[in-house]
């Protein structure tokens, strides 16, 4: 499930939000009938994490190894993915089940008396998890702040089979309460991780290599959250060269009135005023029109 948060960190790159003196050339709305595609993948990831063994981990005095997940149970109703007005994006898990195996390391584990590979049964997991969009360095940063309101977690069930009963016991109370307790906590730990990864993604793009025409498409204000909509601000100056010109002064935002269809892109004239100054800037070239 870790992963799966984690790639689904990964499409909020689509989001990102700086502060910024100038135009917005570009305007895009998401409503909320495009979180049925966040869905759809975050399902998929949730599938992909199947036979594939975590991080070794340490509880009380056992080294666990290879806790490999070998069945998930997912109703895609159980999954849901909202908008938080003036905040972000609500994750939802619930009523998730499965099993994995786990092996024990060589160190002292219960006086050794936990040898071989167990099998980890959950019922009625779930977890709910809050995303901040906040503005960092010219950039998005995300933040998932502490307490129930923006991660909480749930387990009805989870039992450890294959020990004696003591050993059973002992380790069902352990990583009931790991889960508990720490699962917030490590995904908190990851958002830096993500946050670096969101630092790396490049702002601007060649249009044309030959003819040195780009696009800045950073972003010109914050990212607005309704309940139903998330609204993303582009820069969206079109330059001429390796160095960006100075932004020209704000213009007309672009104005959404609907939120019936998944998705909107409004343009502002700055943008079009801004491509007419870099073909300027550039002068006359040479353009082959293929024939039909």
């Amino acid at each position: 499930m870790t992963s799966c948060v984690f790639s689904l960190f990964f499409l909020l790159s689509l989001c990102s939000s700086i502060t910024a003196d100038g135009p917005t050339g570009l305007k895009v709305r998401i409503t909320d009938k495009a979180t049925e595609l966040l869905k759809d993948l975050g399902l998929k990831f949730l599938k992909e994490l199947i036979k594939k063994p975590f991080e070794d981990f340490q509880l009380l005095t056992c080294h666990i190894k290879r806790l490999t997940l070998t069945r998930l149970d997912m109703n895609p109703n159980d999954v849901n993915i909202r908008f938080q007005p003036g905040s972000g994006l609500q994750f939802e898990f619930k009523d998730l089940n499965g099993t994995a195996e786990i092996e024990r390391g060589t160190n002292r584990c219960f006086l050794n008396i936990f040898q071989g590979t167990a099998v980890v049964t959950g019922q009625n997991v779930g977890v709910t998890i809050g995303v901040r969009l906040i503005q960092t360095g010219g950039r998005l940063s995300l933040e998932i702040p502490s307490g129930d309101d923006y991660c909480k977690t749930r387990a009805d069930r989870i039992r450890v089979d294959n020990f004696r009963f003591v050993v059973n016991a002992a380790l069902t109370a352990a990583l009931r309460f790991m889960f508990t307790s720490q699962f917030c906590p490590d995904i908190r730990n990851l958002v830096p991780n993500v946050n670096t990864m969101l630092a790396g993604v490049a702002m601007t793009r060649t249009l044309s290599k030959d003819h040195k025409i780009n696009l800045d498409y950073s972003l010109s204000g914050n990212v607005t959250v309704t309940s139903n909509s998330l609204d993303v601000p582009f820069t969206g100056v079109v330059y001429y060269g390796d160095t960006r010109p100075a932004l020209p002064a704000a213009g007309v935002v672009p104005v959404f009135t609907e939120s019936n269809q998944m998705a909107y892109v409004g343009v502002s004239e700055d943008l079009f005023k801004s491509a007419g100054q870099a073909l300027y800037d550039h002068g006359p070239f040479d353009l082959t029109v293929p024939q039909d």
